[in-house]
């Protein structure tokens, strides 16, 4: 029987106690709540999704991996320039041998980012399936929940709180790295790392996020024009914009705009 997929099935391969569906979904597709009976990791190889699951909405653009434990139910919508997925269906007796090693499993969660260059090497194992591809795939899925694991951190610090508060409130002044270890109590190294380590990703990282979900905002929301939306979010002009654009949501602002208009 294969995966339980919402969306258009472009290819299965099954790899062990693994089966893997590749799947496409219409643009700005919402799913209402829904669950499936295994559990799942997966992850988008084109455009982008928003999951909400556990009471958390996780943001993920391509080859950020979702994990879901058996039956957790959740609700996606899909970006506006279509997205396709892949999702990794774990076996239940083969989830009952992993979880006597790994707590992944436990709470839905997104894993961090530094996974993602397996996720991009199972994305190309099926783009080009051969005899070997399932013993190749197992093993990246085997390899992907071990890194995970083994990296699973400790509660974060309260200052990054604090660091992050700072960030929202002031990135329209660009505040350097300096600025935002000072909010934080911490010195810039030690903040550096703490982003690393529970965001996944650098403090000018988070602030391109804001910026970007800034602009997002606007272009839905306004009617001013991509270049002076791109200089208020801190952008130095439209093709600067465009490409941290494309690069989080998988479709340029010309188009996000034209979606947004006739969605209105």
């Amino acid at each position: 029987m294969l995966p339980v997929t919402l969306g258009r099935p472009l290819q299965t391969l099954r790899a062990g106690g693994f089966t893997l569906i590749e799947s496409a979904y219409a643009p700005s597709l919402a799913l209402p709540q829904h669950g499936h009976d295994e559990a799942y990791l997966s992850f988008a190889v084109r455009g982008s999704f928003d999951e909400r699951v556990g009471g958390k909405t996780f943001d993920c653009a391509r080859y950020d991996v979702i994990v879901r434990p058996p039956g957790e139910r959740h609700s996606n919508r899909y970006g506006e320039g279509g997205t396709r997925c892949v999702l990794v269906e774990i076996d239940a007796a083969l989830l009952a041998r992993i979880r006597e090693h790994t707590a992944i499993f436990d709470v839905p969660a997104r894993l961090r980012r530094d996974v993602q260059p397996i996720a991009m090497r199972i994305h190309r194992e099926l783009m080009s399936i051969d005899a070997a591809s399932a013993l190749s795939v197992e093993g990246l899925v085997l390899e992907l929940i071990g890194e995970s694991s083994r990296r699973m951190h400790a509660k974060a610090p309260r200052w990054l709180g604090d660091a992050r508060a700072y960030i929202h409130e002031h990135w329209p002044e660009r505040p350097s790295l300096a600025d935002i270890a000072r909010a934080g109590g911490v010195h810039p190294s030690n903040l550096v790392r703490a982003f690393r380590a529970h965001l996944q990703c650098s403090p000018a990282e988070y602030m391109r996020r804001l910026r970007l979900e800034h602009a997002k905002s606007a272009l839905a929301s306004t009617h001013r024009t991509i270049a002076e939306v791109a200089l208020e979010a801190g952008f130095y002009d439209q093709a600067h914009l465009t490409n941290a654009f494309r690069r989080r949501f998988g479709i340029t602002p010309a188009q996000f705009v034209q979606a947004a208009r006739r969605i209105s």
